[in-house]
């Protein structure tokens, strides 16, 4: 995608405004709740640092993606929760207040673990060359990430009801900017994008599958009730999606369009996935 004036400034400063409405439904009292949640915590962080990227890894070579949507695989699994992995633990009758707590954890630790891991595998990808750590590279990305979601959660801290009405029309927005920079890169790589959804199609509706049997499993194996583990199941398969797109097509932070498709496919298959989970969830709780 060509730099200008929308991709190297709105770009990042849209995904800036969406932390920021991510910090919005955060609270102090998620991160209070640390301590009661060890267990679960342990379990999704584990997953989360080290066998999502290396699950996604996995798959492109299995799949032997070429480098950009390799990128994009793992780009997925580097990025933190989605808001609505909470409104899928509550469909399915899980721990919502659990729920919050991880993805306030989770949004912190991933502003640190997301640019580490991106440095990891373009490296990896260098195909046996010493590709250097991009520092400022690294830096942006996680000044993006934490500094606005920071300030959302100060803004919510001091002024609750600015938080309430401010957080309804963020959450529109980052469904709207979502749509947007998927038709952007849908229409950028309009002539490549056949072969692209042919190439990973299947690769990330697996690791999708991968992810949510994950969460099931090692929560059921860690000794959580099924609720518990549903909650942990939606964390790992609902990924922050507009976060993987918007630093793919940024010029300023990775600057490949190509990397955006397994994450605007991804999109789509992790909503489906999670609602026939909560629903089966909802129905054996009956």
């Amino acid at each position: 995608m060509q730099a200008n004036v929308l991709t190297t400034v709105l770009l990042p400063l849209a995904l800036a405004i969406i932390m920021f409405g991510l910090g919005l439904s955060l609270s102090f009292e998620d991160f209070r709740r640390v301590t009661a949640l060890r267990r679960p915590l342990v379990v999704v962080l584990a997953t989360q640092l080290v066998a999502l990227p290396a699950v996604a890894w996995g798959l492109s070579q299995l799949f032997s993606l070429p480098p950009p949507l390799t990128l994009g695989l793992v780009l997925i699994a580097a990025c933190p929760t989605g808001a609505t992995a909470a409104v899928f633990a509550q469909l399915g009758r899980g721990d919502v207040a659990m729920a919050m707590t991880l993805t306030a954890v989770n949004c912190v630790v991933s502003a640190f673990s997301l640019p580490a891991t991106l440095e990891l595998t373009l490296r990896a990808l260098g195909q046996g060359r010493d590709v250097p750590v991009d520092l400022p590279r690294f830096l942006q990305i996680v000044l993006v990430i934490l500094v606005p979601a920071g300030v959302g959660l100060a803004v919510r801290a001091r002024a609750p009801r600015v938080a309430q009405r401010l957080a309804p029309p963020l959450r529109t927005f980052s469904l709207v900017f979502l749509a947007a920079i998927v038709v952007v890169a849908v229409v950028s790589e309009r002539e490549r994008l056949p072969e692209a959804v042919s190439a990973c199609g299947l690769a990330v509706a697996l690791l999708n599958v991968v992810f949510l049997g994950a969460g099931l499993l090692g929560a059921r194996l860690g000794g959580l009730s099924w609720g518990q583990a549903v909650t942990v199941g939606t964390q790992l398969s609902i990924r922050n999606s507009t976060i993987a797109i918007a630093l793919a097509v940024s010029p300023t932070l990775l600057g490949d369009p190509r990397a955006s498709v397994p994450g605007a496919l991804y999109a789509l298959a992790m909503y489906a996935t999670a609602t026939v989970a909560a629903l089966l969830s909802r129905r054996a709780a009956a």
